[in-house]
């Protein structure tokens, strides 16, 4: 009677709990889980800050012939005067920075024309869609700035500007082509990126973790 009394109860339904082991498995995993939800958040937010704030201006008297990039010139006879440009590096990178130079002078003397105001604006179609970045009040004390920029697409960008200076006011265009690169760039770290090592380097240590304390057990129940 009591060996059918203990076959019965061995046999009655037990309510499923997975084993230990099994459980280190499914917080691993569900971990991963949560590591690749918020990747995307924290990328698609950094994206849009930098194609948003894709810009510093800054005037310097540093401008000379050690420029690395071509430069291209644009000549307006009616007021005399000449804009130099030229972008640095030579061959722009989506979403690295780009220096943007000019240098305005006169066409008779190729002195630097000081105390210009100037404006920047960057168009591009290379989506099929005209977008547009403006760049205004960029001072120019000593007849030069610089715009750093971040190319947020492929393709062909047209960089115009607008210089003012006492009775003078002089436009300009240039042309930047921003080429496709199959293998991508190496670029410094991100704050995403960065999020992304962190968080391997907690999945890792808790895994370990748990794997440890799976063995010990295993050794502890034999």
């Amino acid at each position: 009677m009591r060996k059918i009394w203990q076959s019965t109860i061995r046999s009655k339904d037990i309510p499923f709990w997975p084993s230990f082991g099994y459980r280190c498995q499914l917080i691993v995993v569900f971990l991963i889980i949560i590591v690749l939800l918020i990747i995307p958040i924290f990328t698609d937010s950094e994206t849009f800050q930098i194609h948003i704030v894709n810009a510093q201006v800054s005037s310097s008297s540093t401008f000379g012939n050690n420029s690395t990039g071509d430069t291209k010139q644009w000549i307006d006879k009616l007021n005399n005067v000449k804009i130099q440009f030229s972008n640095v590096p030579k061959t722009p990178v989506v979403d690295a920075k780009t220096q943007l130079k000019f240098v305005i002078q006169n066409m008779t003397n190729s002195k630097n024309i000081n105390n210009a105001l100037a404006r920047v604006v960057i168009t591009t179609n290379s989506t099929g869609q005209m977008r547009i970045f403006k760049f205004e009040n960029i001072s120019a004390p000593n007849g030069n700035f610089n715009v750093n920029y971040f190319f947020p697409d492929t393709g062909i960008y047209q960089v115009m500007t607008r210089i003012d200076s006492n009775n003078l006011s002089t436009l300009g265009s240039f042309k930047v082509d921003v080429p496709f690169q199959p293998f991508g760039t190496f670029t410094a770290p991100t704050y995403s990126f960065t999020l992304i090592i962190i968080a391997g380097i907690i999945i890792a240590i808790v895994a370990g973790s748990l794997l440890l304390v799976l063995q010990r057990r295993q050794r502890i129940s034999r």
